[in-house]
């Protein structure tokens, strides 16, 4: 059988060494894969761990266990800013637009969705709103952006592999 007294644990915790800009420059992997420990060990009772990561051994005659734990802590500044954000109401936005169709082929071809949208969801039209390409990319750009998606292409989105940060 298995006691306190035959089985010796303890804790050690440890960090994720830093680095300058640099030095994980020259060597990336350096920051993920690089750790300093504790130069103790708490040995474990009824403990309360306020490190986020550990390393656990344990003992028993020969035999040895080691294994690592981390414990997902929320920082204060962070619980503070979830309570804040809690209060205030925020603004909620859903865009929808529909593969080739035009707001008034919409009124035509679907008056029930339109009824269910403005009426029961409380949906407001875009009345300008017109349909100038095939899908959902160059019809919504126009409306997000202001631009159409050759004017986007010249002007800050010079490839599909690119985001719209520059936009």
């Amino acid at each position: 059988n298995l006691t306190e007294d035959t089985v010796n644990c303890c804790y050690k915790p440890f960090w994720r060494r830093e680095f300058s800009s640099k030095q994980i420059q020259h060597h990336p992997k350096l920051a993920d894969t690089t750790v300093r420990f504790a130069n103790y060990c708490v040995p474990f009772m009824s403990t309360t761990i306020e490190e986020q990561f550990v390393t656990v051994t344990c003992q028993l005659q020969n035999d040895s266990y080691v294994d690592y734990f981390n414990f997902v802590r929320i920082n204060v500044s962070e619980k503070e800013a979830i309570n804040k954000d809690q209060d205030q109401q925020k603004i909620s936005v859903l865009l929808i637009g529909v593969d080739s169709i035009s707001r008034l082929n919409l009124h035509r071809q679907m008056p029930k969705t339109v009824q269910f949208l403005t009426e029961t969801a409380k949906a407001v039209e875009m009345l300008g709103y017109n349909k100038v390409g095939d899908n959902t990319f160059p019809n919504l750009i126009p409306v997000l952006t202001g631009l159409s998606q050759e004017d986007l292409k010249l002007s800050c989105w010079p490839s599909t592999d690119t985001v719209f940060d520059d936009c």
